[in-house]
């Protein structure tokens, strides 16, 4: 049986290269239409499970060795998804049975999906066990590669086994009816986070190399960029801010960029020694900004996604959360001798530089000041799905506090919180974590 609990490669050893193009095409095709989840998914795949790469006088078996745990996640709920979508889960367990267990830690450690659906899942697995173990499913393998046999033969004794997984009616009307879309979903922006440990992301001009852009190349360059996007030329890109920042002890520009497409959708993106979009920002999310720091907060916004970016395609760990680490931080932030304590805490993100050993991180909580007797609340696992403690709909009167503060942290109890109100600051309210780690020097605005 396949696992995840050991022999992960920590480098990529086996994949294609795409450059980012590609890349922020394919995202921007997910992001027209929730419907299309599956189709960007298969072309993920497409991309991961590249086959000529791997070796041919190797085994599958040697080769998994070899695979980044992102990797294996990705193939192994492809390998269900093919197998569920065309026979149910009797035939997943009849063709793929190393990849039962696989599953199982895939949908409680790295994926969202219902606790329902979890549970019934491991449940069937636990029935499947057992008929590995008492030897039925030797016996129906055994008869469905007898080719003495006939089709009708075969057939019947595959469809037996069947009666043994009493949990699979439940499973597969939970699969079929949203289950399968909500683990596409996940599975997408779980491969968005690890990029970097499931693909080789080229740059524009196929190098490994950032491209810099000087302001006499920045509208053909973006312009182009945005094209390559989204198959069509927008109808106007413009300089909307120049600055000269420090990025790694070095001067360069930064050229925040004006756009509108023909469809409408204008927005404000960034190239000079980096070049990139976000989709979701509109110039209205922009405009909620205050007009004094609206520029500083999009250029630390895309200049953290750039840090990020470049971490995660050389530290695949740069997102695997420090629990004792976060537990330890957690304690000592909820003491009851603080004067304000987070409560109620959902840890959005984890992100931790290698290079710099810099921590960060960015959660929701109920602030609250001057707290003697409301005790803290926790949570068990950082995904959120079970609270110990539910979220009041108001404080307890005997505290003062704010409620849903969105705070990044270094992980230094000392320095304090930086908190994102929900008055403004559009742009850094929905990507805390590009915007906390993208902190820039400004050597000159022009």
């Amino acid at each position: 049986m396949f696992t995840l609990q050991k022999g992960n490669a920590r480098k990529l050893h086996y994949s294609a290269s795409i450059t980012r193009a590609e890349l922020h095409q394919l995202k921007v095709e997910g992001e027209k239409d929730i419907k299309n989840s599956s189709e960007v998914f298969w072309q993920y795949y497409s991309w991961i499970e590249h086959e000529e790469k791997w070796p041919k006088n190797k085994s599958w078996e040697d080769i998994w060795k070899k695979l980044t745990k992102a990797q294996k996640v990705v193939i192994s709920m492809a390998k269900f998804f093919s197998q569920m979508n065309n026979g149910g889960l009797w035939q997943f367990f009849f063709n793929c049975p190393q990849y039962s267990t696989i599953v199982i830690e895939v949908l409680y450690n790295e994926l969202y999906s219902t606790l329902d659906f979890k549970r019934n899942y491991k449940a069937a697995v636990t029935e499947f066990m057992n008929v590995l173990s008492d030897g039925h499913y030797e016996k129906l393998i055994g008869v469905w590669n007898d080719e003495s046999l006939s089709f009708e033969e075969r057939w019947a004794a595959f469809k037996s086994g069947e009666e043994y997984i009493s949990n699979r009616v439940v499973v597969e009307e939970s699969y079929f009816e949203n289950t399968r879309d909500q683990l596409y979903e996940s599975l997408i922006r779980y491969i968005e986070r690890n990029i970097g440990t499931l693909i080789k992301v080229l740059d524009e001009d196929g190098g490994n190399k950032t491209v810099s852009i000087s302001k006499k190349e920045a509208i053909p360059y973006f312009t182009n960029y945005l094209s390559k996007i989204y198959g069509l030329a927008p109808e106007f890109v413009k300089i909307y801010y120049t600055a000269n920042v420090n990025i790694n002890n070095i001067g360069t520009n930064l050229f925040l960029m004006h756009y509108k497409m023909p469809n409408g959708f204008e927005s404000i993106g960034i190239t000079g020694h980096f070049t990139h979009h976000f989709t979701e920002i509109t110039l209205e999310d922009i405009k909620t900004i205050p007009k004094t720091r609206h520029k500083e907060a999009l250029i630390n916004t895309y200049y953290g996604w750039y840090i990020i970016d470049q971490e995660l395609l050389n530290n695949p760990k740069a997102t695997s959360l420090d629990e004792t680490k976060w537990k330890k931080y957690l304690a000592k932030v909820q003491s009851p001798k603080k004067n304000q304590i987070p409560v109620n805490v959902k840890l959005l993100a984890y992100f931790k530089e290698k290079s710099t050993k810099q921590t960060r991180f960015y959660f929701t909580c109920d602030m609250v000041e001057d707290n003697k007797e409301y005790l803290t609340a926790t949570f068990e696992d950082v995904e959120v799905v079970e609270k110990k403690y539910p979220r009041p709909k108001k404080l307890p009167e005997a505290c003062i506090g704010f409620l849903n503060q969105l705070i990044w942290s270094n992980g230094k109890v000392g320095d304090g919180f930086h908190y994102f109100s929900k008055q403004d600051h559009a742009v850094s309210r929905k990507y805390p974590h590009y915007f906390g780690a993208g902190q820039y020097t400004l050597l000159k605005a022009y």
